[in-house]
């Protein structure tokens, strides 16, 4: 039914307005040479072509969005996964302690924040203005192979990863903590210190914030 009724426009526009060009690719000696039925005929023939590739196009877009649907469900799980049974390395703690947020307008103290991550995970991490209930928020990603860390403004999924702090870790690093100063020019500064979560495989105490 919605591929006749498609269809039935794109007859409607071509015979009642003409076409931008000739249809089935003719040239303007060929299209001049047919009679009015079969310039009609021409003009239905183009319009089932085009009529199938939109359909063609459609299925495509539906069957690329089906895939990224079952992509987005399969990394849910994984990281689901991860944090219910994590292996040493798979979670990463960090705090940031008194951090100076822009809160538009002005830089203000926030109240220090907490968060931990997954191998390939990507959180919203809010803060909390220690002088008023102003609030913002920053966007963290720890990479799957457990090597980079990025403080976003924006969600990197979206952003493509721009307007992005890189934090490179090394698994030394992480196993006794490691600081960094964040700076986020239009966000947030101040110093993030990471180090592993508890794991499977790891050291039975995990030294953090000291």
């Amino acid at each position: 039914m919605r591929r006749c009724s498609v269809l039935g426009l794109l007859v409607l526009c071509l015979v009642l307005t003409g076409c931008a060009r000739y249809p089935l690719d003719m040239t303007e000696a060929e299209w001049n040479a047919m009679s009015a039925d079969q310039r009609y005929a021409a003009r239905l023939k183009q319009a089932e072509l085009d009529a199938a590739a939109q359909q063609r196009q459609a299925q495509k877009e539906a069957h690329e969005q089906a895939l990224q649907l079952e992509a987005k469900k399969r990394q849910q799980t994984l990281i689901a996964q991860r944090r219910s049974n994590p292996a040493y390395g798979d979670v990463v703690q960090c705090v940031i302690k008194s951090p100076m947020v822009d809160f538009h307008p002005g830089w203000r103290k926030a109240e220090s924040v907490a968060f931990s991550l997954v191998r390939s995970e990507t959180s919203r991490v809010s803060l909390q203005a220690e002088d008023s209930r102003r609030t913002s928020e920053f966007w963290a990603y720890f990479d799957e192979n457990g090597s980079t860390l990025r403080l976003c403004e924006r969600n990197p999924g979206r952003s493509n990863f721009r307007d992005c702090d890189v934090v490179p870790v090394l698994g030394r690093d992480l196993m006794t903590g490691v600081d960094h100063q964040i700076d986020l020019p239009n966000l947030l500064q101040g110093v993030l210190r990471c180090a592993y979560g508890p794991g499977t495989g790891g050291p039975h105490q995990i030294i953090f914030m000291k």
